[in-house]
């Protein structure tokens, strides 16, 4: 009797399970759920087996999204670099890394355009050096261009230099830095230059006629990256003018169109041709290259006198030396000049850079030696070649006064010397268009474009201009290798006259630039996107632990991934949250379903009913 009643509740129960399931009852609980937590690999090649681990390391205790994902609750970043893609999450970022610090590139920065036939300086900064020699080559198109040592102290563990590569072709041309080549920590940042046909404009005024200055121009009009022309004033009566150079400096407007004006005869200058100068600079953010020829007189110059007024120094030393002396450089590269007199600033004006310096020695006081009174010798180093910030502009001044006399080229690098001065005077003024973006991109990242007008901005505070209340119209355009255009939206910055645009780079790699235009002012930045595209590392560590203890996250090593999930969930902190619950869901209940109809056909057919 009993087996009948077994079976009978063994069917019971199974057909009770089938109305369950069909109905499908729902109820509400209480559960803290799983984080999503996506991981971004910060050098895909090079961290992508660490990445893997850490990937497996949290499946077990969250949901993990292998990439970028501003939705996700947490983001882990594996490697020592920061990518943009993880700068866009205002969630927790934590950040896994290896237990020595590895050699990175923190910083790789070229010129956004430059001319063709034009050296284009390349600035590395390399991080985790610790103290050794580190090899650092610059690759064009692949092929290498220029290599060298560099070596941090062990205090510092941090190396500068500057590298080189020829603007050889309009377009954009990119360009790849490597340190530690053909090592395996060898890492690499790429960087692209947009290359034109436009010349820089350079305009030589001489308020009298100038050795100095004539020959400084025609080391520069040997030069094809300059456009030149030139007026010298030869009495009260005449000129001497080269192209079509405006009739005077002292209204700064005529001067908009010149990045550069190389001043002579400087001693001769009038208090307007100085104010339109200083305007220049100030207003156009334009470069002025000050060539003394005059010999000033030792101690104090006069006060108000033109080299005052341009250059705040007014105190001058003047250095004789009777053969030529080297002329030692700062910022060139193998290359110098020679002099006999050199003029230099008794105290250093402020914001000085010394591009050049010379040994010339210069009796001081006398003292007495072996028991006679002799002169004694300073031998310091002092400025010859020198620049300063004037507002937005900058300020060159060179002391060597009669280097124009030894300008041979068998022991004298005169004209590469002053055609490098003036290119990198010229480069530095802002176009009245300029646009910055990443020279680098992988497909689909995010980025931000900035657009500033020159104009709108140097002169949004002087009530001359007429600019005070404006922030002037732009537009901006994604532009293709094939020509494609796709309008970007551009919002007005902190700033007046700045512009930003947010930029998500294009899917397809290749090479595009930023098209920005302002009535008839236009400019354009180029940039690479390529799934193997390598960015500079940033500041490193340091940047990569102050951004995630900014966000509520931290930095943990290689070894320490076992930690990583609770931290991930201190940092969030999940709310218990109500969610709906469908028990009858669940696949495991086929089983003892199954279970429940088989045994009871058993016990049947035991009893010979099947």
């Amino acid at each position: 009797m009993m087996r009948p009643a077994v079976g009978r509740t063994m069917r019971g129960m199974a057909i009770a399970i089938a109305i369950l399931a069909a109905i499908d009852p729902v109820f509400t609980i209480a559960r803290g759920g799983r984080p999503l937590v996506a991981v971004v690999a910060a050098d895909v090649p090079r961290d992508s087996a660490a990445t893997a681990r850490a990937i497996a390391s949290l499946r077990s205790e969250a949901t993990v999204v292998a990439g970028a994902f501003g939705g996700a609750d947490a983001t882990v970043i594996v490697g020592e670099s920061l990518p943009l893609s993880a700068m866009e999450s205002a969630a927790p970022v934590f950040a896994v890394v290896p237990e020595a610090a590895r050699l990175v590139i923190a910083t790789a920065t070229a010129p956004r355009a430059t001319t063709l036939d034009a050296v284009i300086p390349v600035n590395v900064s390399v991080a985790n050096v610790s103290g050794v020699s580190v090899e650092v080559a610059l690759l064009s198109g692949g092929i290498e261009v220029d290599r060298t040592t560099v070596a941090a102290s062990a205090d510092t563990h941090r190396a500068t230099l500057e590298l080189h590569a020829a603007a050889s072709d309009t377009g954009v041309q990119t360009l790849r830095v490597v340190a530690a080549p053909g090592t395996p920590n060898a890492v690499a940042a790429d960087i692209a230059v947009n290359v034109g046909a436009r010349r820089w404009n350079v305009l030589f005024y001489d308020a009298r006629p100038s050795w100095s200055s004539r020959f400084v121009r025609m080391a520069v009009e040997r030069d094809p990256r300059f456009a030149v022309a030139g007026r010298t004033v030869t009495s009260r009566a005449y000129v001497s003018d080269a192209g079509s150079p405006p009739s005077s400096v002292e209204d700064d407007a005529r001067l908009r169109d010149y990045d550069a004006v190389v001043v002579g005869g400087s001693g001769s200058l009038s208090d307007k041709a100085v104010q339109g100068l200083e305007r220049y600079m100030r207003l156009r953010g334009g470069s002025v290259v000050l060539l003394m020829d005059d010999l000033p007189a030792a101690g104090a110059s006069p006060i108000g006198s033109p080299i005052v007024r341009l250059t705040g120094a007014a105190g001058w030393s003047v250095r004789e030396a009777a053969e030529p002396t080297q002329i030692t450089a700062v910022e060139w590269h193998g290359r110098k000049l020679r002099a006999t007199q050199v003029a230099s600033p008794d105290r250093s004006p402020a914001g000085m850079t010394v591009i050049a310096q010379s040994r010339l020695e210069k009796p001081v006081e006398p003292k007495s030696v072996a028991g006679k009174s002799a002169p004694a010798r300073d031998t310091m180093p002092r400025a010859a070649l020198w620049a300063t910030s004037i507002g937005a502009g900058r300020l060159v001044v060179s002391g060597a006064l009669d280097a124009w006399r030894y300008r041979d080229s068998t022991w004298s690098n005169f004209d590469r010397v002053w055609q490098d001065v003036v290119a990198d005077a010229a480069a530095r003024a802002p176009e009245p268009v300029t646009v910055s973006v990443p020279p680098a991109l992988h497909p689909n990242d995010p980025a931000t474009v900035r657009v500033s007008l020159r104009d709108v901005g140097l002169r949004a505070g002087d009530v001359s201009s007429g600019l005070v209340a404006t922030r002037g119209s732009v537009s901006a355009a994604i532009v293709s290798a094939a020509g494609s255009r796709t309008p970007l939206r551009l919002w007005p910055a902190g700033s007046i006259g700045d512009f930003e645009a947010a930029l998500h780079a294009p899917a397809e790699s290749g090479a595009y630039h930023i098209e920005a235009t302002s009535g008839a002012d236009r400019a354009s930045a180029s940039f690479v996107v390529s799934r193997s595209a390598v960015l500079p590392a940033g500041a490193g560590r340091a940047a990569l632990t102050a951004w995630t203890e900014g966000t509520g996250g931290k930095v943990i090593t290689a070894t320490q991934l076992g930690g990583l999930a609770d931290a991930i969930r201190g940092a969030i902190r999940f709310a218990p949250r109500a969610e709906p619950w469908h028990p009858m869901r669940s696949p495991w209940w086929i089983l003892p379903f199954a279970l429940l109809l088989s045994a009871e056909w058993y016990l049947r057919r035991r009893r010979g009913l099947a």
